[in-house]
């Protein structure tokens, strides 16, 4: 039987390695149980009424019975936080290969700490809603050079929340941020490539794969992360990729064509 000492004169024990980064990198996208229950299973008056009275919130529409029947909400809801307060797990069971995967901890010995957590609302928690919560390693990316504690790694989570009625009520908003104003980089990209002529196969590519990404990436959301939908937007953006480096490698082609023309001119009138 391994001991904590044996654990730590391993040699990957407190040292942020390749072979680490991988391991961690292999669990994205699957979904994990929760291993405690949620502290409130339901949304009450007592319950909103006190979570809001232990953070100093006098909100009438989370604390008064009657207030918000004269709102546009028509009733009494929760604290947009409430949320965190409630969720049962709703992931199927891990396969084997799965739990091997999950099994250990890639990055063990290295310190972490929580640097952000951003949802995104799609409607008010109201009295009698019961959760279903769904989350996964949605994200692993590596910055070399950090001002805090040189090379890091940041661990990005996926949380969906969805109520009794199986309607979406709340998801991680961090990764869907970045997702948007990539769409709309790239989006803008496309059309200026497809301006040009000699650009514009790489500009339908493009938009194609956009596309793409749009609609796996909304799949993922809607229809719970199914494998199918999470592998085809992951090598969507593999794709994505291919086809941004072809475009750039075609344009340095474009720009050396262009300057060889002028100085085989040039040769002409000498000779």
């Amino acid at each position: 039987m391994a001991t904590v000492s044996d654990v730590k004169e391993d040699a990957g024990y407190g040292v942020l390695t390749e072979a680490g980064i991988a391991r961690l990198r292999q669990r994205v996208g699957i979904q994990v149980r929760k291993p405690t229950p949620p502290h409130n299973y339901e949304v009450t008056f007592d319950g909103t009424r006190r979570f809001a009275n232990g953070y100093g919130d006098g909100n009438p529409l989370w604390c008064d019975r009657d207030y918000g029947k004269t709102t546009r909400w028509g009733g009494l809801i929760a604290p947009p936080n409430f949320l965190y307060t409630m969720g049962e797990h709703d992931a199927p069971e891990l396969t084997a290969e799965q739990k091997a995967l999950m099994k250990g901890d890639p990055l063990i010995g290295l310190g972490s700490y929580q640097a952000e957590m951003s949802f995104e609302w799609w409607r008010p928690l109201r009295l009698g809603d019961q959760l279903k919560q769904r989350s996964a390693l949605v994200g692993v990316s590596v910055n070399e050079n950090s001002s805090f504690g040189g090379r890091t790694v940041t661990e990005t989570n996926g949380f969906i929340y969805r109520n009794q009625k199986d309607e979406l009520t709340a998801i991680h908003y961090a990764h869907r941020l970045f997702a948007y104003l990539t769409f709309a980089v790239l989006g803008v990209l496309a059309w200026r490539l497809h301006r040009l002529s000699v650009l514009q196969r790489q500009a339908r590519w493009l938009a194609a794969l956009l596309l793409w990404q749009f609609g796996t990436g909304l799949s993922n959301v809607v229809l719970g992360w199914p494998l199918v939908a999470a592998v085809g937007h992951t090598g969507g953006a593999a794709a994505l990729v291919v086809v941004l480096t072809w475009a750039l490698a075609e344009t340095r082609t474009q720009a050396a064509r262009t300057q060889a023309r002028p100085a085989a001119s040039r040769r002409v009138e000498v000779t």
